[in-house]
């Protein structure tokens, strides 16, 4: 069976010869380097062939990033917490919501022609690049945008949020017409080029104690734009994967309630347990697609190896053998992971999903790397 196969198969819930194996969220040279048996010069000649040299190694069906290190010891990221930005103020996130452009000024902006081609040109060049490894981008901007807080930082955002909150009905709203008009030039490329209907997108809306904010803010203001901006995807038979870091249980019907079709980045130390959520069904009555597998806070970093196979084999084992699973990492592997544990989970996902048909001794009910439910980490994982 073709990866793409694989993945199509899986995404539907028809039966395949093993799980889809997902990758693409490596952080770190080193391990890239080992994984794809190149040396470090040879690496840097070509990172981003170095990379997918690695992913490949690893048996990757499907690439939902490609992230390149900066350097040998250095790490890929966007921003860190502790300078939060707090040269802005409240007056500057009202000022910004006054300056939205209107639904017609957003859509006269918008040319749906240049986008398309440009879209299809993108998604052409680099699943040629791939092979026959599949390119599943994650797209941030597929989805009405919660996480201002990158740019105003948290301070301002969330004071303007508790002050202000009619505010964010204009800002979350453009932010949802721009995404829509995007999302049905995505729905039409996807199906024109015969992609696999699955696209990862969500904001971090939860830390490690539920949502950020009130969850009654968010039905009154933000989820209704979520759902808005997805439809297009939704219409034109594209799965939907919510990205999803922290305790997202007092939200998860909410969730479902936008469209989604899916979950990934969830962690179970917080309470978010698989056992639990392949009870769940989407909006539409079907099971959930999950991308799990790898617990990056925990077992992976800290584990042995051994530990990493039993968290695949619960995965896998609480799914039924897989039903809807993908395996992937809750969120970036770091370089503080043993490579060793890295290659474990992609190599006993592979053999222990192999034939579903095949019965499962006992079924794993609990997380196995001794957490308890409800119990909290100390790291605060974005």
């Amino acid at each position: 069976m073709t990866s793409y196969e694989r993945i199509m198969r899986q995404a539907h819930f028809q039966p395949v010869d093993r799980i889809p194996l997902l990758a693409g969220w490596i952080n770190g040279a080193v391990h890239l380097q080992e994984l794809g048996g190149t040396t470090e010069d040879e690496f840097w000649k070509d990172p981003w062939t170095g990379a997918l040299k690695a992913y490949r190694n690893l048996g990757a069906d499907g690439m939902l990033g490609h992230i390149v290190p900066r350097g040998q010891d250095t790490i890929r990221q966007s921003y860190i917490l502790e300078r939060d930005q707090t040269n802005h103020s409240v007056d500057e996130v009202l000022a910004f919501a006054e300056s939205r452009p209107t639904d017609d000024e957003i859509l006269a902006r918008f040319d749906a022609d240049a986008y398309a081609k440009e879209l299809r040109t993108h998604l052409e060049t680099t699943q040629a690049r791939y092979g026959d490894v599949q390119y599943l981008p994650a797209r941030w901007d597929c989805s009405a945008t919660f996480g201002w807080y990158g740019t105003f930082g948290y301070t301002a955002y969330y004071e303007a949020v508790a002050l202000h909150p009619e505010a964010f009905d204009r800002i979350y709203r453009a932010s949802a017409v721009a995404a829509r008009a995007r999302n049905e030039v995505i729905a039409r490329v996807y199906s024109a080029l015969k992609r696999p209907p699955l696209i990862m997108t969500g904001d971090d809306i939860c830390d490690n104690n539920g949502p950020m904010v009130s969850p009654r803010f968010l039905r009154k203001h933000y989820f209704p734009w979520l759902k808005y901006s997805l439809e297009p995807l939704h219409q034109g038979g594209i799965k939907t994967i919510c990205h999803c870091d922290g305790n997202v249980m007092p939200i998860m019907d909410d969730i479902l309630a936008c469209g989604f079709c899916g979950l990934q980045g969830f962690q179970e130390e917080l309470g978010v347990h698989i056992s639990d959520l392949v009870k769940l069904r989407t909006a539409t009555g079907d099971r959930l697609l999950l991308f799990a597998g790898m617990s990056v806070t925990r077992t992976l970093p800290w584990g042995s190896v051994q530990d990493v196979e039993e968290d695949v084999a619960y995965a896998i084992d609480v799914t039924e053998g897989g039903k809807g699973l993908f395996l992937f990492s809750a969120n970036v592997i770091n370089p503080e992971v043993p490579t060793d544990n890295i290659r474990a989970a992609y190599r006993h996902a592979a053999q222990y999903s192999t034939g579903f048909s095949t019965p499962v001794q006992e079924r794993r009910t609990e997380w196995p790397f001794g957490v308890k439910t409800g119990e909290l980490i100390g790291a605060r994982v974005f």
